[in-house]
């Protein structure tokens, strides 16, 4: 009797072993997922949350430094 589980186990393990990628079962191959801009995300985040509050959107702070820093924060220079 053929077991579908044990014999893709074994391949898997003799693939490993061999340092190769294994053959793909079927419904294992997936589309791959969509690329989100965490960057794009977050400052969407950011602006809803300023809006919500009330500030307003594009405002950094009078001094110049930028906002989430602590007072005692330096910015680092590029080499």
């Amino acid at each position: 009797m053929a077991d579908p589980y044990t014999e893709a186990l074994h391949e898997v393990i003799e693939a490993k072993a061999e340092h190769r990628a294994s053959k793909p079962t079927e419904g294992e191959e997936k589309a791959p997922a969509p690329v989100v801009d965490l960057m794009a995300a977050l400052e969407k985040s950011v602006a809803d949350a300023r809006e919500r509050r009330g500030e307003s959107v594009g405002a950094e702070e009078e001094d110049g430094r930028e906002e989430g820093r602590g007072e005692n924060a330096t910015r680092r220079k590029s080499a």
